[in-house]
């Protein structure tokens, strides 16, 4: 492949999204399902942090969609209308799952005022919010993948008020900030066994410790008619070469400099999104799932785990089985209704 330019909408994105969300899953479902898994399984869904990916495509695509709104009011209507329904959809199944699973099921006696500031804090901007009678039920969060939520929310009014100075910016610019958010991240890494937990919580559910990634997806955004061709022909050198960072760091190096991955690794899953994204050429899923796969996913592992439904493979894969099921629905009937109105 040897591409001299790319136009903006020829990636593949929603299976890289895809993809992301179930290394999400999986990796999830070997934590609290306790799984015992092949190593070469393990290695794989190890070496690709899907998290990491969906935060430099969210600094990549955040931008086009607010350059494309006709206001900042329709930007935040777009924005609202792309996390919150299905949000509440979540919300709803979570709390019949809690009161049934937890309540019925298991007996478990929650305080009325706290289901109620944990519903209000779940349809605003604290997803991260989890009151202690609610910590009895599952993994100790009823949906512990959420705590992002507000992050990308922070992420989209951070954009939202700075990308006019943000896209004028020179590349020096733009690396020293970028570096700085490098610096944030092993920073904190660093720092957080030494903090008050309620203060490494806090900062664990801002973009500090991440910005890097989301930067870097706006870098490319902003550069993308010269950067992104470079990328995706070096796509094979790129990913071999992450293939052996990764390996020499796993069993020599041990490098952990960084916060949730080190920040060699973290680089390079950004860099991976952004070159494989594009050397696969146009590619669309009719209905792109991977909102609901990220945001249903933890209430199906935690019946599994009321229910005791633990320690084998093919546990696994009824999670995803069924997480992909709702996942399918609720972007038919919410998400897709709503394509016309974004």
């Amino acid at each position: 492949m040897n591409r001299e330019s790319i136009e903006f909408g020829d990636n593949c994105f929603d299976y890289l999204r895809v993809y992301s969300a179930i290394m999400i899953i999986i990796g999830h479902c070997i934590s609290h399902l306790k799984l015992s898994v092949h190593p070469a399984f393990e290695l794989l869904q190890e070496s690709w942090i899907g998290l990491f990916c969906l935060f430099c495509l969210a600094g990549y695509l955040v931008p086009a969609s607010l350059e494309r709104s006709r206001s900042r009011l329709g930007y935040i209507k777009k924005r609202f209308l792309r996390l919150y329904p299905e949000l509440y959809a979540a919300l709803a199944v979570s709390l019949v799952c809690i009161l049934v699973v937890g309540g019925v099921g298991a007996g478990i006696k929650y305080k009325l005022q706290e289901i109620i500031f944990w519903l209000i804090a779940q349809m605003t901007i604290f997803q991260f919010y989890t009151p202690a009678s609610l910590e009895q039920y599952g993994v100790d969060n009823p949906n512990g993948a959420l705590w992002t939520i507000s992050m990308e929310i922070q992420i989209y009014f951070l954009i939202m008020f700075c990308w006019n100075w943000l896209r004028k910016q020179e590349d020096k610019v733009w690396f020293i900030m970028i570096i700085f958010g490098i610096i944030m991240s092993a920073g904190f890494g660093m720092i957080r066994p030494f903090l008050p937990l309620i203060v490494s919580k806090l900062i664990n559910v801002t973009f500090i410790p991440y910005c890097y990634t989301f930067l870097i997806g706006m870098y490319c955004y902003v550069r993308r008619k010269e950067l992104i061709p470079k990328l995706a022909n070096l796509f094979w050198v790129i990913l071999l070469t992450y293939f052996v960072w990764f390996l020499v760091n796993k069993y020599c190096i041990r490098l952990s400099l960084g916060h949730y991955t080190n920040i060699i690794t973290g680089i390079y899953i950004c860099i991976l999104t952004m070159s494989g994204g594009y050397y696969f050429g146009k590619h669309r899923l009719k209905c792109e799932i991977s909102y609901g796969l990220y945001i249903y996913h933890m209430i199906v592992i935690n019946v599994f785990v009321m229910c005791k439904w633990t320690g084998e493979i093919y546990h696994m894969l009824l999670v995803l089985a069924i997480t992909v099921i709702v996942s399918f629905y609720s972007h038919l009937l919410i998400q897709r209704p709503l394509l016309k109105w974004r």
